[in-house]
């Protein structure tokens, strides 16, 4: 049976409050078996989000907005894989088009960001996809073929496999 996979992007909202009234009223809700669903939370909130989703036996993947390509290291303000599976996460999100907007994260620097993701097991979600002029410019089937193919490199086949594709 194919799974559906949700990804559920907070961004930068809620409260560790806010977060527990979600599971809460989540655990009304039936979740067909079909599918998996990603909460991926701010660096702040993913313990509550880790606690809530095992206090109530939810079926989710609990998952980071970023990572740094690094395990460890004088990286002020930076979050590894190595971190975010010790409090819990399985998941991360992967070059974001905000982050590849805002600050200006390359397409090798996010590659780094994937083998690091993979390194400690988490399951890394791809963020891929154009900007308005190029996809105007009819450039979007190449902008996303490059953005897969450098972010990838490097990548054994078992490696590729176990990355989701997210086209935003």
């Amino acid at each position: 049976m194919n799974r559906k996979l949700f990804v559920a992007n907070w961004k930068m909202n809620k409260t560790t409050a806010e977060v527990e009234v979600f599971l809460d009223a989540l655990t009304q809700q039936a979740i067909p078996d079909d599918r998996d669903i990603v909460i991926a939370a701010s660096f702040p909130l993913l313990p509550a989000l880790v606690a809530g989703i095992q206090q109530h036996a939810l079926r989710m993947i609990p998952a980071a907005q970023n990572l740094f390509s690094e395990d460890h290291g004088p990286y002020t303000g930076e979050v590894s894989g190595v971190q975010l599976r010790d409090i819990g996460c399985q998941a991360v999100i992967v070059g974001h088009s905000e982050r590849r907007r805002l600050w200006n994260e390359s397409d090798e620097m996010l590659n780094k960001k994937l083998h690091a993701a993979l390194r400690v097991g988490l399951l890394p979600v791809f963020a891929v996809g154009e900007s308005d002029d190029e996809r105007t410019a009819g450039k979007a089937k190449e902008v996303v073929s490059a953005q897969i193919a450098t972010g990838f490199a490097g990548l054994d086949d078992q490696a590729k496999s176990r990355i989701v594709i997210a086209y935003e």
